[in-house]
């Protein structure tokens, strides 16, 4: 009896070989520019017109008045990657202005302001001095130091009731010459003050009184 061959291919078995593996051509790597010092919206132009994109760590409100200080990619890398940019922005000047008008002009330009001494009415000051107009980092906090004054009126032949709380509105402190008993039964004669005083500043009201008001 004839013995059947041991190499004959088993019958029924159509499996396929694995296709070859193709090698991935290695991406092209390029130079990433060294944007630092630069302003920021020409780094982010010089980046994207050699394949590059930018973002920054801080985002700005304006970034065209803010340079690049760092960068967190150098050297070589492929195309399409992100360099994070850390900026730093010019800072306001505010000596001079208006309490109020210069924390508006310093939130603007992206960053915080705080007040060496808080004032009863941010309205009535002036910034005398800031602590920085150097480059900062947005959000970065301004200290502000404050002149302030208040324009006292006058208030002769109103009632001491009134007079007290209109000098009181204004930060000032009221004293009666003399106490009075009943001070809607009296009228303010003179003043000690009026033009610009310093908040808190003492305002002595000379009084006139009807009948027993002392």
């Amino acid at each position: 009896m004839a013995t059947l061959g041991t190499g004959l291919a088993a019958c029924g078995d159509d499996s396929e070989a694995p296709a070859p593996e193709v090698e991935q051509a290695p991406s092209e790597l390029v130079e990433i520019p060294d944007v630092t010092g630069e302003p920021a919206l020409d780094a982010v132009s010089e980046l994207e017109a050699v394949g590059f994109t930018a973002s920054y760590d801080e985002e700005p409100p304006d970034p065209s008045i803010c340079t690049v200080s760092e960068q967190d990619v150098v050297g070589e890398a492929a195309r399409g990657i992100d360099v994070g940019l850390t900026v730093e922005c010019e800072v306001p000047d505010v000596e001079g202005e208006n309490a109020e008008d210069a924390e508006s002009t310093l939130e603007d330009a992206g960053f915080t302001s705080t007040f060496e001494e808080e004032p009863d009415d941010p309205s009535a000051c002036t910034v005398a001095t800031q602590d920085t107009t150097e480059d900062a980092a947005p959000g970065a906090e301004i200290l502000l130091e404050l002149t302030c004054v208040v324009d006292v009126p006058f208030l002769g032949g109103q009632d001491a009731q009134s007079a007290q709380s209109a000098l009181e509105g204004l930060g000032l402190t009221v004293v009666f010459d003399p106490e009075p008993s009943d001070p809607y039964s009296c009228t303010v004669a003179d003043q000690s003050a009026t033009g610009e005083v310093d908040p808190g500043t003492e305002v002595v009201l000379t009084l006139e009184c009807e009948g027993d008001g002392y």
